[in-house]
């Protein structure tokens, strides 16, 4: 069924929705602005600009109702896989769950062992400090200097140095146990390893990249989608990956505080489309995806990825696109916490790689760029929504993975944060590397020189240039979100 997503509203409610946010910027300020994507296909009446974006928005109006079928359901392949069930019972899948949960218990002794271990260095570091300073005040015991109002100047000093001290050596200290097995943090881990060891979650990854100038303002959209009913007897895991520009803002481009990627998707074609198609491609998939339609689809557990997600979700809210309810026991339709994992009736539950970092090593160096280097994952051109996407996924399935985990030592806290401390000690000292084909590429570029295999002093045949290059996908216009999603299955 055709879902209407772009009804037209009055000329009033466009100019109450959009008013404040037509003139808040003009791109036509910046230079990066003016550099136009090639986009096959883009009709010649297409206008770029922060103005005619904000009128779109504007015009928006997402009817989509939950549980109609959609043109995905149209193709049989994705047809078939509401008939396919999570097999939960069975020898197999008690020997998987029971595997996974051995492997917790390990890590969990491990964890409180190194947290003993590190809390007792931590214990005599503060001792060795007391000492020192009760030494250099003449005995004075830091501990009964008490700040109730009615201490001299000179106490309440003296107090005050101690603390800060004390607070710079608890900050310092290394390696400190973040995911105490005390902790939600531990929790938190826990089931974030269930989810995807049980082989039971299809994953919604997305990442949106925003206008530097005007954060409300999405430019790019990139989804990355792992879903395990198309996983059973694959060896290298197959995911679904898209990357739409919206033709609004083709040529609102990133430069002063952001690197701009938007015309370097490596996963094939980036899928240029208006933004009312755009919203009813993204709520296409995420209906297919997140909401249950069968009693099989009831069987599997389902989570929206990203790399601090929370503000993705917040700019496709903005935008119209709408999160099904799919947990009604549950006040709260997303699980942010993962507290609800193995329970009747899941709700969405948001699984967050920052966040997982985070509470497993810390919040030094928790950018993506330095997760997927710290993990060895290859990547490039971040930035580009499609892109980050795809390597946030890459990094939570990694991150998930029990034997992955075990032959990376990822459950090695004292050694992780060896690696973390010297990437960026590493960072700090040595500047940025840029192969020397990459300059040569750039260059070539610029001196618009063509750099020939022989040469050819009769000058009736032209050489070969040669370049370094990456391979890009381009961009290709679509009028329909369904014409643009069949040309991802071609």
């Amino acid at each position: 069924m055709k879902r209407s997503f772009g009804k037209f509203i009055s000329q009033s409610q466009i100019r109450e929705r959009a008013r404040h946010k037509v003139n808040r910027i003009s791109t036509d300020n910046f230079s990066m602005a003016q550099k136009k994507i090639s986009v096959r296909g883009l009709p010649d009446n297409n206008i770029s600009s922060s103005s005619r974006y904000w009128r779109a928005r504007g015009l928006i109006e997402n009817e989509s109702g939950h549980g109609q079928p959609s043109w995905i359901e149209e193709q049989e392949q994705f047809a078939k896989l509401h008939k396919i069930p999570y097999n939960g019972k069975g020898e197999v899948a008690t020997e998987l769950a029971d595997n996974i949960e051995k492997y917790l218990d390990k890590v969990r002794a491990r964890f409180k062992k190194e947290e003993d271990i590190s809390d007792m260095k931590l214990a005599q570091k503060l001792a060795v400090y007391k000492k020192q300073w009760m030494r250099l005040y003449d005995g004075v015991d830091p501990d009964s200097l008490v700040l109730n109002g009615t201490e001299t100047v000179e106490v309440r000093e003296l107090k005050k140095a101690y603390d800060k001290a004390i607070k710079a050596l608890k900050r310092e200290h290394s390696p400190i146990i973040h995911p105490s097995p005390r902790s939600s943090n531990f929790d938190y881990f826990c089931n974030g390893i269930r989810l995807l060891a049980s082989k039971k979650t299809i994953c919604f990854c997305l990442d949106a990249e925003a206008f530097e100038f005007d954060n409300d303002m999405v430019t790019e959209i990139g989804i990355s989608i792992y879903d395990p009913r198309e996983n059973f007897f694959s060896f290298v895991p197959i995911t679904r990956n898209y990357h739409i520009i919206i033709s609004e803002a083709l040529t609102v481009r990133n430069s002063k505080f952001v690197i701009d990627s938007k015309d370097c998707y490596q996963l094939g074609e980036s899928l240029v489309l208006s933004l009312g198609e755009c919203v009813e491609f993204v709520q296409a998939l995420i209906d297919f995806y997140l909401e249950p339609r069968t009693v099989e689809d009831e069987s599997w557990s389902r989570a929206l990825v990203g790399h601090n997600v929370q503000g993705d979700i917040s700019w496709l809210k903005q935008m119209g696109i709408k999160i099904p309810k799919v947990a009604k026991n549950h006040s709260d339709n997303l699980d942010y916490q993962l507290s609800h994992v193995n329970a009747p009736n899941e709700p969405i539950f948001v699984l967050d790689t920052e966040k997982l970092y985070r509470f497993t090593y810390g919040n030094k160096g928790g950018s993506l760029g330095k997760l997927l280097r710290l993990l060895k994952i290859p990547h490039s051109f971040l930035h580009n929504a499609g892109n980050d996407a795809y390597y946030t996924l890459q990094l939570l399935l990694r991150m998930c993975d029990i034997n992955y985990r075990k032959q990376n030592g990822l459950d090695d806290l004292i050694e992780m944060n060896r690696r973390i401390e010297q990437w960026l000690q590493r960072e700090r000292e040595e500047p940025k590397v840029v192969p020397m084909s990459y300059l040569e590429t750039v260059k070539t570029f610029h001196d618009s020189s063509r750099i020939k295999k022989d040469s050819n002093p009769s000058g009736k045949k032209k050489g070969k240039t040669l370049v370094h290059q990456t391979e890009f996908g381009g961009s290709q216009w679509y009028p329909t979100a369904r014409e643009a999603f069949l040309s991802t299955l071609r």
